[in-house]
């Protein structure tokens, strides 16, 4: 390895930048570094794997999210009256609703539908709530979520949810992060779970705005047929309820008139104050077999009574679904343990099962797929290198760095208060690929060394890392400097992208020099085992293995 001088065409000499005192400096005590590391390699081998093994407690203290949620400038209020309320009931209460939120400060306009939940009826409604620009107000999308849900507390019987405007709907009147249905056959068992896990779910300090799909407080007509009497005046309970259907529901056809050239159809339906007054359903007649008629309070019993606004089924089966938005900056992660330990606990018995859905089932589906992509770029990433080096061993060397970096990442993200979502786990790929380069460029310019010049083992590692050290600083601070914006910039979309900036800035920065001085240990203890025979070497793993299982099982 020789250093040299550059002359310009007048015999003056012009300094690179290694010549600089501060970078000489670096140089100067990263070489003795790597001596110590190099005569110690059991104390860098114990750290490499303490600092792997953290990424366990780790784990369990970062946040998991699907997406980090960003300042939209828009949110929603969905609104949810009490079941029998009229259609103008419904809409006063919006109306209610719109006067609270237009109190709050940066509002732009609002958008209020009535009834535009599916299966929701007249019962439902929303807010849309469009916010100024997030440059033209001081405080958050979420702060001003928060103002608006503790103003609406204020309005006494009304089921309110302030959420997000999500980029992907459900088919809940809620489209809330958390969604989770619970299953099974009766539709009584279901309702006695219910209320036992809805109340759990409220003492949960992360979730807001816990409601679930299944009311029973809905008006309804009960009619009870005697069978024994209906069969002696020979009544089909067929024929009562479709006496019900045309008297009551005004769909039925029951003739045509035609005026000119025109046909009309010609509907029957009892009077208004007819079919709000139970009693007088009593009144209505129902044929018999032999075509005479009877009334209907002659062999049925009318009675006010309530029953449940709908009846949901997944796959065949009848379902409770529970929704909830989150605290501002709770993860997804934690609630969805959380709720799924409060459903546990409540005891389902056989033939009842829970699902989550919406945002909760591709939350789950995102940690098996994205651990899927990991072990395939670990094995991609070993065969273009084992290819590129045409050597199984050395690929294995470079690879060893890619478990160091996603300890420091995790780290990374718990400081500075970050979840790890889909866009973190998109920037720990990123970073694989950014520490596999700093370890390519030290081993292929070592077995350089050995093989073109003939330097043995060690001063082959030490010159060839004093060689690419101030390349790997290069490309290691332009990286750090060019993702720095990312991390910590404002504005649209600043909450989803900082998670990458953060991962690659942090990860980068702290594992850095571990992993500049760990690679060339490993790159000697996988040497020394290429050393040894191969009947040597399966010997010393046998005679190992041995040692192990003897201890495991106190032989």
């Amino acid at each position: 390895y020789l250093k040299v001088k550059k002359k310009d065409s007048e015999g003056e000499s012009h300094h690179s930048s290694k010549d600089l005192k501060f970078y000489h400096w670096i140089e100067t005590h990263y070489i003795r570094v790597l001596e110590w590391s190099l005569g110690h390699r059991k104390t860098v081998i114990a750290v490499c794997v303490l600092t792997f093994l953290s990424m366990i407690p780790l784990g369990m203290l970062i946040g998991k999210d699907f997406i980090t949620n960003d300042d939209q400038n828009e949110f929603e209020v969905a609104v949810k009256t009490a079941e029998g309320t009229s259609l103008e009931g419904t809409e006063a209460i919006l109306r209610e609703v719109e006067d609270h939120i237009r109190q709050l400060p940066h509002i732009q306009h609002l958008l209020t539908t009535a009834g535009s939940a599916a299966g929701g009826g007249v019962t439902t409604g929303s807010v849309y709530v469009r916010l100024t620009e997030h440059e033209q107000r001081e405080e958050t999308q979420f702060e001003l979520m928060d103002r608006a849900r503790a103003s609406l507390q204020e309005i006494p019987g009304v089921i309110l949810s302030v959420q997000n405007v999500g980029a992907i709907s459900t088919s809940a009147w809620r489209n809330t992060p958390v969604n989770v249905g619970v299953r099974g056959p009766d539709l009584a068992e279901l309702s006695r779970l219910s209320g036992k896990i809805l109340e759990s779910m409220k003492k949960i300090p992360i979730l807001r705005d816990v409601d679930t799909s299944l009311n029973y407080g809905n008006p309804e007509v009960h009619i009870t047929v005697n069978r024994e009497k209906a069969a002696d005046l020979g009544v089909d309970v067929t024929s009562i309820a479709e006496t019900m259907r045309l008297m009551l529901s005004g769909e039925t056809e029951i003739t045509k008139f035609k005026d000119g050239d025109e046909l009309y159809e010609v509907l029957m339906r009892v009077r208004p104050e007819q079919r709000k007054n139970p009693e007088s359903l009593g009144s209505l007649m129902a044929p018999t077999a032999a075509g005479r008629l009877v009334r209907l309070d002659n062999v049925a019993t009318v009675v006010r009574g309530t029953g449940p606004v709908q009846i949901d089924r997944y796959n065949r089966q009848r379902q409770v679904t529970f929704n909830a938005n989150l605290e501002t900056g709770a993860p997804l992660g934690q609630a969805l343990q959380d709720t799924e330990k409060i459903i546990q606990e409540a005891g389902l018995p056989v033939g009842y099962d829970y699902v989550f859905i919406g945002f909760g089932k591709i939350f789950q589906d995102l940690i098996g797929n994205f651990l899927v992509a990991f072990v395939l770029a670990f094995v991609f990433m070993y065969m273009v290198l084992a290819a590129q080096f045409e050597s199984f061993v050395h690929p294995i060397t470079i690879l060893a760095s890619l478990p160091l970096a996603v300890p420091f990442a995790l780290i990374a993200l718990f400081f500075t208060g970050q979840s790890l979502s889909m866009f973190g786990a998109i920037g720990i790929l990123l970073l694989f690929g950014i520490v596999k380069k700093n370890s390519i460029l030290q081993i292929d310019f070592t077995n350089r060394l050995r093989r073109e010049h003939g330097y043995d083992r060690h001063t082959a590692i030490i010159e060839a890392n004093r060689a690419r050290l101030r390349p790997i600083l290069m490309t290691t601070l332009s990286i750090i400097v060019a993702m720095i914006p990312t991390a910590l910039g404002t504005g649209a979309g600043a909450s989803t992208r900082a998670p990458i900036g953060v991962v690659i800035v942090g990860g980068q920065t702290l594992c850095f020099l571990l992993t500049l001085l760990a690679i060339p240990v490993v790159y000697t203890i996988f040497d020394d085992m290429a050393q040894i025979p191969v009947r040597e070497r399966a010997k010393t793993w046998k005679l190992a293995l041995g040692r192990s299982f003897s201890g495991f099982f106190g032989m």
